[in-house]
Order: structure tokens, then sequence, then C-alpha cells
């Protein structure tokens, strides 16, 4: 899969990598590029907190009729939403590495507990 940059150079991804790994990317990318802030939980969850509104706010002009909720997404809509989407995993991985949190076993440990109270135990998506 390849995807351009904001300067359109053209790189290739790391297609379906596990949420661990991602965990662990994120975790690095902090220790190299803000070493001070490594186990900062206070700024990763006010981080977290402030891209979540980011994107609840995207979500509410969706909403209201500004874009992309009722009508097709732009695909500049969709990137914005996107991205706003991987800040939220980015600093969610950040505070459950901090707390070490496998997030990956324990959504496997939340499902199953949600099968017992809501049922459906297929393990596969409908589509």
């Amino acid at each position: 899969m390849e995807s351009s940059t904001d300067n359109g150079e053209v790189k290739t991804l790391k297609e379906d990598m596990p949420l661990v790994k991602i965990q662990e990317e994120c975790m690095q990318d902090t220790l190299d590029w803000f070493p001070d802030m490594r186990f900062d939980m206070e700024f990763y969850t006010v981080a977290l907190a402030g891209e979540a509104g980011e994107y609840a706010d995207i979500v509410k002009k969706m909403m209201r009729g500004d874009a992309g909720y009722e009508q097709p997404m732009t695909p500049e809509l969709h990137r914005e939403v996107a991205f706003e989407l991987v800040d939220i995993l980015i600093y969610l991985s950040l505070c459950a590495n901090v707390l070490n949190v496998d997030l990956a076993k324990t959504y496997q440990i939340k499902r199953e507990m949600n099968v017992g109270r809501f049922g459906r135990e297929t393990g596969a998506v409908e589509q």
C-alpha cells in the first residue's frame, strides 16, 4: 500500500500492523521525539481528550449538515476524520503503554465479556 506525504513524496505503508506493534511504535516515537514526556500520563490524557474533541467537532458539523453525514464524504473530509481517529489511537496507545495495558489482549477479554452480556459469538464482522 502506498501513500503520499504532505510534500508529495510516496511512501510504502506497513499493511495489517498489529495493535501491539502500533503501541510499541507510538512509545518509541515519543521516546525519540519527546523524551521528557515519555511517561507523562497527564499530558497523554489531556491530549487524548483534545483529539477526541476535534473528532467530535467534525461529527457535529457532519450532523448539522455541513458535510459528509447524509451526503457523500469528500476525500478531504475523509482524510481529516481518519487522521483525528489516528491521533486518538496514538494517545490511547501511549496511555495504555504507561499503564502496561496490552490493548489487543484486553480487547479480546472485554469482547468476551460483552458477548456474555449481549450475545453474538460468531467472531466475524458482518458486512
